[in-house]
């Protein structure tokens, strides 16, 4: 059975405004969810929820059923504020984004959960490391800063694969990729 639900449960109206926006192009199923129950009952492979949500007792409630998701089949985008997850298989299933992501990230986003789900053989390996580098190119020359700690949650891959994946970028691109300790990586 082919999930292609995203369950959200944000209060933030741009979040909204561009999962409805990235509905009309790759026609997923919404659903708006508003209480723990819906997360269980009608879980997408990707659920975008306020971080302000995800209280401890709410993840020690959750934690029966969650550590049975897998994380190719389910992650949690939590909006807004990052906080430490301190059960570890929870943590392979929440991902942080910021309230004011911009909708073309967060399509990207979104089409490489989708991408994973399909994820047969070693032939991906190499689509998803294309797609990872090819999403990267496309936010910075959007004018978007990179930071590496986002694109590892992102994508979950390591801090060194994200640095051979600028290595790369770096070799082929004719415009110098820029970094500043506290933004990131950047095209001026």
């Amino acid at each position: 059975m082919k999930n292609n639900r995203i369950a959200y449960w944000t209060s933030n109206s741009h979040i909204v405004e561009c999962l409805i926006s990235i509905n009309k192009k790759l026609k997923l199923e919404l659903s708006n969810i508003n209480c723990a129950e819906d997360l269980i009952s009608l879980p997408g492979f990707v659920i975008m929820i306020d971080s302000l949500l995800l209280t401890e007792q709410f993840l020690n409630d959750l934690n029966p059923f969650l550590k049975h998701w897998d994380k190719n089949e389910h992650l949690i985008l939590a909006v807004g504020k990052r906080f430490i997850i301190n059960d570890p298989e929870i943590r392979k299933l929440v991902k942080f984004i910021p309230n004011n992501i911009d909708k073309e990230t967060l399509e990207g986003i979104i089409k490489y959960r989708m991408k994973i789900k399909l994820k047969k053989n070693k032939d991906d390996i190499f689509k998803s490391k294309l797609y990872r580098i090819i999403f990267i190119y496309d936010a910075l020359r959007r004018g978007v800063t990179v930071r590496t700690e986002d694109l590892c949650e992102i994508f979950d891959v390591s801090d060194r694969t994200i640095r051979r994946d600028f290595k790369i970028l770096k070799e082929v691109l004719d415009e110098k990729i820029w970094f500043d300790k506290d933004g990131g990586f950047f095209i001026s």
